[in-house]
């Protein structure tokens, strides 16, 4: 009786996990023609940071931006291509040149006056490490002319000072 209810249990699991998966229904010929007008689903990405993409040293390419895109155009059985670019504002400054179809980038004002964005993806929460007894207290302490910050030098184009 305790296996035959174990079982069960296990079978309710996996019913709860797979059914949401295999209620996917295919997209219609309108949001093909939309995400992927050219048969492939082209999605520009920017280097630099794993919530977008970042090359490895063999060449293979990593991120959350970059797998969102891929599984997209798994789901949609059509082939993924990557538009890499250096920068997020070289991938900006790009947007009216038809080279993508999506994008994974940060929303900001000036941005959703050129783009179009879906509800939130991925949320982020910053801060900044300090020593034990640093009179850096609070973000608004790091206004303070006295501070500096420092920026990796291969992440500069995403720091302001």
């Amino acid at each position: 009786m305790v296996t035959l209810l174990r079982l069960f249990i296990v079978a309710s699991c996996g019913a709860v996990l797979w059914l949401p998966a295999l209620a996917q229904s295919s997209p219609t010929k309108d949001e093909m023609q939309a995400l992927a007008p050219t048969g492939k689903l082209r999605a520009a990405l920017y280097l630099g940071g794993p919530t977008n993409v970042v090359k490895e040293l063999s060449g293979e390419m990593k991120g959350v931006g970059y797998e969102l895109g891929k599984e997209l155009a798994r789901r949609m059985e059509i082939p993924y291509e990557p538009v890499i670019y250096q920068t997020p504002k070289l991938l900006i400054e790009d947007v009216k040149s038809a080279k993508w179809d999506i994008s994974f980038i940060a929303q900001d004002p000036d941005r959703e006056k050129i783009l179009d964005f879906t509800s939130v993806y991925l949320s982020l929460e910053h801060g900044y490490l300090v020593p034990s007894g640093s009179p850096i207290q609070m973000m608004s302490d790091l206004d303070k002319a006295r501070h500096s910050r420092r920026c990796p030098r291969r992440w500069i184009s995403h720091c302001t000072t």
